[in-house]
């Protein structure tokens, strides 16, 4: 299901219509997602355990209002059991139509689109979405440091090189989840 140039989604039925669809599938854990972001949409997609994949998706051009409208679909529009029991999730570019960035995304609305995935224990971000969803992790500090990914135990950062280095607001973040007792670790990732 696609969304055409919506910024407020009011789809109060959609879940239900999802969870009613997907009835056979509905108890069973959807361990991967994948946000694919390309120059004119953003989709979200739980291909497993699904005969057919399920996908939502938003058809809009600025970087912005598809990082917020993906935010809101995840979650009103997905059953939140759907959502709630991912433990890989993935954000990467679409290769074909990669994206254009703006620079006035803000820190909150990356948090926003991770704050509903809860079970999520592997992150895998591509190399071009390390730099942008680096910041939003390093300003979970202190008692926030457990707000956003609760169950995250790896971040898996494609192009990281084993002797290289980890970028600062990673290791930032990392370092605040061993301070809290949930420590991460930065793994590098061939995508």
């Amino acid at each position: 299901m696609i969304f055409f140039n919506q910024f407020i989604f009011d789809t109060p039925q959609l879940a239900q219509f999802i969870s009613r669809s997907c009835r056979r599938q509905r108890d069973e854990a959807h361990n991967e997602a994948r946000v694919i972001f390309s120059d004119s949409r953003v989709t979200v997609s739980l291909p497993e355990p699904f005969t057919y994949r399920l996908e939502l998706g938003i058809s809009c051009r600025q970087s912005d209002w598809q990082l917020s409208a993906l935010a809101q679909v995840c979650s009103s529009s997905f059953p939140h059991a759907f959502i709630s029991t991912v433990e890989r999730l993935y954000i990467m570019e679409d290769g074909s139509s990669p994206p254009r960035w703006q620079d006035d995304i803000e820190n909150n609305q990356w948090l926003e689109l991770l704050h509903p995935f809860t079970a999520v224990k592997n992150l895998f971000l591509t190399q071009k979405f390390t730099p942008r969803i680096a910041p939003a992790l390093q300003e979970l500090v202190g008692e926030r440091a457990n707000e956003v990914l609760p169950a995250l135990q790896s971040i898996l950062l494609e192009g990281l090189h084993l002797s290289g280095v980890v970028p600062e607001e990673i290791g930032k973040f990392d370092t605040a989840r061993r301070l809290s007792s949930h420590p991460i670790d930065v793994i590098p990732w061939i995508g």
